[in-house]
């Protein structure tokens, strides 16, 4: 999870730093595509834990869902 969430980072960072539109527009796709990735990552992390956690994750998974939905 920490690397998936990681790899969203990085990959906002490179589309900041782009070399020309069309680079922005991958990385920012390539940013997007991560997201989705953490958010399955965490729904399988929800499915797996106790009570205790699982409304935590839910808030988290909807912030991600919000962050992929702005890329």
């Amino acid at each position: 999870m920490i690397r998936s969430e990681g790899s969203v980072d990085a990959s906002y960072i490179e589309a900041n730093e782009h070399l020309s539109g069309k680079d922005f527009t991958y990385r920012a796709k390539m940013c997007r595509k991560e997201a989705k990735e953490a958010v399955i990552w965490l729904r399988l992390l929800k499915n797996s834990s106790n009570e205790k956690y699982k409304s935590n994750l839910e808030e988290i998974i909807i912030e991600e869902d919000k962050l992929k939905r702005i890329l």
